[in-house]
């Protein structure tokens, strides 16, 4: 449990590679690929326009709550998570989570471009199905750090309440 502790990070990188790699093997060695190859419709381009408009949503959410913590952090208040061991790591935690979004948001808009000319890869679609893993390994995690952090303060609010009252 402790090494998962210390390289989750990465670890969870893998796991996206793993399923990516499995969903590669299922599109390209089980002809997966042809419920993709042929887009009448044209739900393909509906589909990258909604993943392009959310990871550009979740990376302007990643990038506004980071400088909202700059800022609430800077408060007397957050030196119980100023203070905490696994301050570093909820950091590292909001650039993976950020770098995520923004490749999301560079892999979508570009499967968008190439759908808007009317090509369909399979790549792509590798590419996609990759990073959307990816995203939801990294928001995950700033969804329990966040949790955390809010654990954090309310545990340091209470105490400092009692503080107060039992004077």
């Amino acid at each position: 449990m402790r090494w998962w502790m210390r390289n989750f990070l990465m670890l969870e990188g893998g796991l996206s590679l793993l399923a990516t790699f499995f969903f590669g093997v299922w599109l390209y060695k089980i002809n997966g690929v042809n419920l993709f190859v042929s887009d009448p419709s044209g739900y393909f381009l509906v589909v990258y326009a909604a993943l392009t408009t959310l990871f550009g949503a979740l990376l302007g959410f990643i990038v506004a709550s980071i400088t909202f913590l700059f800022g609430a952090l800077a408060n007397d208040t957050f030196i119980v998570l100023r203070a905490s061991r696994s301050y570093s790591d909820h950091w590292a935690i909001f650039k993976a989570a950020l770098k995520a979004c923004f490749f999301a948001t560079f892999i979508c808009l570009i499967g968008l471009v190439l759908l808007l000319k009317g090509e369909v890869l399979s790549v792509l679609l590798l590419a996609t199905f990759g990073v959307i893993i990816w995203v939801f390994f990294r928001l995950a995690r700033v969804v329990w750090v966040i949790g955390k952090m809010i654990d954090a303060e309310v545990q340091a609010g209470s105490v400092s309440r009692d503080e107060k009252f039992s004077k």
